[in-house]
């Protein structure tokens, strides 16, 4: 089981405590002079032993501190600002607790710090330990190198405000090329347009006087172990490192588990063909034969079929299904999509006379339109690993899950630049079991 690291703060708090030994180290460092020359010393510090935990005593020179202290190169600690201060930072990060975490506090010209660690070296502060990457084994599936091409955007944010803690997340689109100088190794050449789904999670704590900078530290967690996972260079799924003030954090959300399925629509799909004996293929009659048309064609069914207020449940022998009309020609000012002409008999009646079919204008299919794209939610045949099924609701938590769900499917699996690219399925594992998530173009009528 973790533990804590803590020291007493008081004699009445058990002994040694932490009050007895500032006031003791303070004696031993006043009026000595720390510095930021080069070849000069910028700590005075002092290690003591707590039941498990070393704490450690220090008062640095102040790199961060503001212009308006007119600080030089030179410090000079004095025993009555040392303990004031260590005895405040003290009391302010653990009030009435009777024991410490550690703490720090910048005073003039000086940073004064309580540091907890498990080293018993005297020798080896834990500021002056150039502590490793730390990183979980599996791989991410991204090109280290695709990860040089972000932190950079991340580390600009941080340096504008370094003291402060910091995050963002990241998509493939936030990628820039890093300079060649940054690549110590050949790799693949990466682009924007690669691990499209990806989500790139970047963290700093905030800390002051830190060893390593942004890039400094990134870099380092790009490099081996964390940036060498896997074949080809790929990065851990998560992976951290401490900067001497503070850590520096990444980790990488995968895409959904999309499959793509160019010529074949899903099992009901397939069921209903062969109970209705038409023939399969290109040129055969089955109507649910997968087409191809334009994404905007399944991003309109897309948000038809989930905020269409169907209210949809999928069982485990009973399927959420409809197919709609569009006119990928013309847009629907509401929803800057395709105007849905007309949807199946499915559902709600006014299927048949949509709000947006009055912008309609196209030949080919019924009611003005071009494009016919079905969705479909049903058990999944993979219950690999899935909890028993039962009924299971698809706009939970909202419609825009649902939304959400199906896009990826058809930004994964619909390209206009592809013709043979028809539609796919997202297989959801659930509480409720595991359900697919279908979208795929039909044969227009």
């Amino acid at each position: 089981m973790f533990s804590e690291m803590t020291a007493p703060q008081h004699a009445s708090d058990g002994d040694p405590n932490v009050e007895a030994k500032i006031k003791e180290w303070c004696g031993k460092v006043d009026n000595k002079v720390i510095t930021r020359a080069p070849d000069g010393v910028d700590t005075e510090y002092e290690m003591f032993i707590a039941g498990l935990t070393s704490v450690w005593l220090s008062a640095s020179t102040w790199y961060g501190a503001p212009a308006g202290n007119s600080c030089s190169k030179d410090a000079k600690i004095t025993n009555g600002d040392c303990v004031d201060t260590l005895m405040r930072a003290m009391s302010t990060c653990d009030p009435n607790s009777g024991v410490t975490h550690g703490a720090a506090l910048a005073h003039g010209c000086i940073y004064f710090n309580i540091t907890l660690d498990s080293t018993t070296d005297p020798s080896s502060p834990p500021w002056n330990r150039k502590a490793g990457p730390s990183c979980t084994s599996d791989a991410s599936g991204v090109q280290s190198s695709f990860f040089k091409g972000l932190y950079p955007k991340f580390c600009n944010a941080v340096n504008a405000s370094p003291k402060d803690a910091s995050k963002a997340t990241y998509t493939n689109a936030d990628y820039t090329t890093p300079s060649k100088r940054g690549l110590e190794r050949r790799t693949p050449p990466v682009s924007s347009s690669e691990y499209k789904g990806y989500k790139f999670n970047l963290e700093w704590t905030g800390g002051d006087g830190c060893r390593a900078d942004c890039a400094e530290s990134f870099k380092e967690l790009s490099d081996q172990p964390c940036g060498d996972r896997g074949a080809g260079g790929n990065m851990a799924t998560q992976g951290s490192i401490n900067a001497g003030c503070g850590t520096y954090s990444f980790s990488i959300d995968q895409p959904p588990p999309v499959t793509c399925k160019p010529g074949e629509p899903s099992k009901h799909s397939m069921d209903m063909i062969n109970a209705g004996g038409c023939s399969y293929g290109p040129s055969g009659s089955c109507l649910a034969y997968p087409q191809n048309y334009p994404k905007s064609a399944f991003q309109a069914a897309v948000h038809q079929f989930c905020w269409g207020s169907y209210d949809w449940t999928v069982k485990p022998d009973a399927v959420a299904t409809n197919y709609f009309w569009f006119d990928t020609s013309s847009e629907d000012p509401d929803t800057h999509l395709p105007p849905y002409c007309i949807g199946s008999a499915y559902g709600e009646f006014w299927q048949w006379s949509p709000a947006s079919y009055k912008y309609c204008k196209a030949t080919g299919g019924l009611d003005r339109s071009n494009s016919k794209v079905m969705v479909s939610v049903e058990l999944s045949q993979d219950q690999t690993d899935c909890p028993a099924a039962v009924d299971h609701k698809l706009e939970s938590p909202t419609p825009a899950y649902c939304e959400q769900i199906l896009n990826t499917v058809a930004d994964t699996c619909i390209d206009d630049k592809d013709l043979t690219q028809t539609g796919g399925f997202y297989r959801e594992k659930t509480g409720d079991g595991c359900y697919d998530w279908w979208i795929w173009g039909i044969r227009l009528t």
